[in-house]
């Protein structure tokens, strides 16, 4: 019995740690300023099958894959033996079926045709029911599936529609929108919502910018961004997307709960769905590659809990993007590889390869992004994603420049997650609209693009309000030599100056004035929350008490009670495909010895850069089973040997 009592209270004390809960962020976030990201990616994590419902061979017809993936049961795979396929159209992967092959370095599909969508062609996709026309109104807008009439306008002027209900409150409270909250009440019962839809969370945005706290607003009219909305979505870009869970009368269960808790009723938030999203279908160990100019290489379209995993993926120029996750909820992207994008197509001049727009729960894990204009880019009413462990090189060739590892490029975005990345830079731009809520953690982000030179590090334009910069690794030395620029003209405060933080700046120019109607923003730097970064200009680690924004009226930060920092902010446990011999975490303030020179021992490589180097980047020997041999999951150590400078 005292044997039992010590393993019950042994079992309680791993889970009270705070390297063991989802939220590891608690302590040193305020629970305001974060989410639970542990629920990114494919609810449960991607399945593994094992019960092939058809073997096909180099030879066999787009015609004839397509067939046996549409007759393939339920939880079954359909295996591509290694070869090289030509196929003359597109394919699309049904709900429950996994399209794989032998390995990206054996099975490769050439395709000189494609699929399309509404918005435009693809190689290999998931791709659900959905009209076009619930974008082209406010959404869901006029017309189309959702049966509603009148003119396009803020939700609150829809009639007759059969598949929309205005979202009145949570918990049984109206008008109160409760950050976590997971019963969702509306304006009268849901008729045609079943359990396990995709229910899409929908409000109006502001109309000009706050002086102060949050807004969502795309206006260039109101200063709000330099060429208004980037996408049809008619002033409705703050979103979730979430899963019914249960449905009792008016009152609707989901998962998971809200992230924000700056719904409003004034502002007329919506809760709407076309049901027949496409579920648990995924893309696995092989390589797709065409000379087509496409508008997606790999697209999730209406999918949820479906994903991408070690493929390789070569679109080449003059194509938009290389994965489009849209419309979607809980995809996941991981162990696979992008190469060479750009020159842009389709209206754009940018080839961007990761874009996520309008979708929710996303993981973009372990990937290796190769010479690509714009590695990751989000685009319009994006919430609660996860992009971690990617590998940029900062190969960069195209003339006109490139945007570093990640950039929010559209409004909307809140409250999602960039861990562990190695890359130039991370920065959200004025385009289209502002982002908020951000947490940056334990990146290794060099300053340098190979025709660049130098950049910040981390450029944070206006309006980027409520961030969250934790734990970073900054700068390269004899590159950066400045920590900050905020409200500065002088010359070395421009986008391509060697700086570490860039702050509230409406451009890439040095500038304390207005830029394409965009004015500059105070607010960026007052609500940022910096702790325990370590740069190469400072050359120490900052727990610096004046860089916790403790006094805002609004979302304050309190100062953290210890330096000590969680290995990760979504993961409760070292991932399996992490190298055992590799240290856990790899960056940060509190790792020593690292393999990465002229960090002070605080950043190793990761398994994506490892990946890299073994194969001398060369897509054509990438293989995610021999590159990411599995580790072994074990919790955590506390760190040790700190060193800080505190004020």
């Amino acid at each position: 019995m005292k044997r039992n009592r010590l393993l019950l209270f042994s079992l309680i004390l791993l889970c009270l740690s705070p390297y063991s809960h989802a939220q590891s962020w608690s302590g040193i976030l305020d629970p305001k300023r974060a989410i639970d990201w542990s629920g990114a990616g494919v609810t449960g994590g991607i399945p593994n099958r094992t019960t092939i419902c058809s073997t096909l061979n180099p030879g066999a017809t787009t015609a004839q894959i397509q067939s046996a993936l549409n007759s393939c049961p339920s939880g079954q795979v359909v295996f591509l033996n290694s070869g090289n396929y030509g196929l003359n159209s597109g394919l699309t992967v049904p709900s429950n079926v996994t399209l794989r092959g032998a390995g990206a370095n054996l099975t490769t599909l050439t395709f000189t045709g494609s699929s399309s969508y509404y918005w435009g062609s693809y190689l290999i996709g998931f791709s659900g029911n959905y009209n076009g026309s619930a974008d082209n109104g406010s959404p869901p807008g006029p017309g189309g599936s959702l049966n509603c009439s009148g003119s396009p306008g803020p939700p609150s002027t829809y009639t007759g529609c059969t598949q929309l209900r205005s979202w009145v409150g949570t918990n049984g409270l109206t008008g109160v929108y409760t950050k976590g909250a997971t019963i969702l009440n509306l304006s009268s019962a849901p008729a045609g919502l079943n359990v396990g839809d995709m229910l899409q969370l929908v409000q109006t945005d502001d109309q000009a910018v706050a002086s102060t706290g949050p807004f969502v607003c795309s206006l260039s009219s109101a200063g709000c961004s330099r060429e208004g909305e980037g996408l049809s979505y008619h002033d409705t870009a703050m979103r979730q997307n979430v899963k019914v869970v249960a449905i009792n009368g008016s009152a609707v269960t989901v998962s998971p709960g809200i992230y924000a808790d700056f719904w409003l009723s004034s502002k007329n938030p919506v809760a709407y769905w076309w049901g027949g999203d496409t579920r648990m279908a995924g893309v696995e160990n092989l390589t797709a590659t065409t000379g087509l100019g496409v508008w997606a290489g790999l697209l999730s379209h209406e999918a949820s809990d479906c994903w991408f995993s070690g493929v390789a993926l070569h679109v080449g120029n003059g194509s938009r993007q290389g994965f489009l996750i849209h419309l979607s909820r809980n995809i996941t992207i991981q162990n696979s590889f992008l190469d060479v994008m750009a020159g842009g197509g389709f209206g754009s001049t940018t080839s961007y390869g990761i874009t996520n727009i309008a979708s929710s729960a996303t993981l973009v894990q372990n990937n290796i992004l190769k010479n690509v204009e714009s590695p990751i880019l989000t685009a319009g009413g994006y919430a609660g994603d996860v992009y971690a462990y990617n590998y940029d090189p900062g190969i960069c060739t195209p003339s006109t420049g490139c945007t570093g590892i990640f950039t929010g490029h559209d409004v909307g975005g809140m409250f999602i997650l960039l861990e562990g990345n190695i890359g130039p830079q991370i920065r959200p731009d004025t385009y289209h609209g502002n982002a908020l809520f951000w947490t940056i953690f334990r990146n290794r982000l060099t300053a340098t693009e190979q025709n660049m030179n130098q950049e910040a590090a981390i450029d944070l334009l206006a309006f980027s309000r409520y961030y969250n910069v934790i734990g970073n690794v900054l700068g390269t030395s004899g590159n950066s030599n400045n920590y900050e620029c905020s409200n500065s003209a002088t010359s070395n405060c421009g986008r391509f100056s060697p700086n570490i933080f860039r702050l509230g700046y409406p451009g890439e120019n040095a500038t304390t004035g207005s830029e394409a109607g965009v004015n500059p923003d105070g607010q960026v730097k007052a609500t940022l929350m910096r702790w325990g970064n370590y740069d190469v200009v400072s050359a120490v680690n900052r727990f610096i008490s004046s860089e916790v924004p403790t006094g805002l009226s609004q979302y304050a930060n309190p100062l953290p009670a210890s330096q000590i920092l969680p290995p990760s902010l979504y993961l409760l446990l070292k991932p399996s495909w992490w190298p055992a011999s590799k240290p856990w975490p790899a960056i940060g303030p509190d790792v020593a010895g690292g393999n990465i020179s002229g960090l002070g021992g605080h950043a190793y490589m990761i398994p994506s850069q490892d990946c890299y180097t073994s194969i001398s980047g060369n897509m054509t020997s990438f293989n995610a089973a021999t590159c990411y041999a599995s580790g072994t999951a074990s919790a955590p150590a506390p760190p040790t040997g700190l060193q800080a400078v505190v004020q």
